[in-house]
């Protein structure tokens, strides 16, 4: 939220229709809200597991749209979300 420090905010994850996420899918965000730095890569890769074989372009026809608003944090945060779903991926809306 604007009203927070920028150290208290972050991503918004929602389903494909832009709602919010099932329940069932909490202790994996948890989980990857909380991941140290060098396990964030691994942790998507266990929600999203992608076929390196696959010459589709991976992700499993994943799509990412990306948001952010004029906070001075909030163009450095969207760029490494877009980094992780282009490692993963998945194409980017870049909004």
């Amino acid at each position: 939220a604007s009203h927070n420090p920028p150290v208290d905010n972050g991503i918004k994850i929602s389903d494909p229709d832009g709602g919010m996420l099932h329940s069932q899918w909490e202790r994996f965000v948890v989980r990857f809200g909380n991941a140290p730095d060098d396990a964030i890569l691994s942790c998507l890769e266990l929600l999203f597991p992608t076929d390196k074989n696959d010459s589709s372009g991976g992700g499993g026809g994943m799509e990412v749209h990306m948001g952010r608003d004029t906070r001075a944090h909030s163009e450095e945060l969207s760029a490494l979300a877009v980094a992780a779903a282009m490692a993963l991926g998945a194409k980017v809306v870049d909004h």
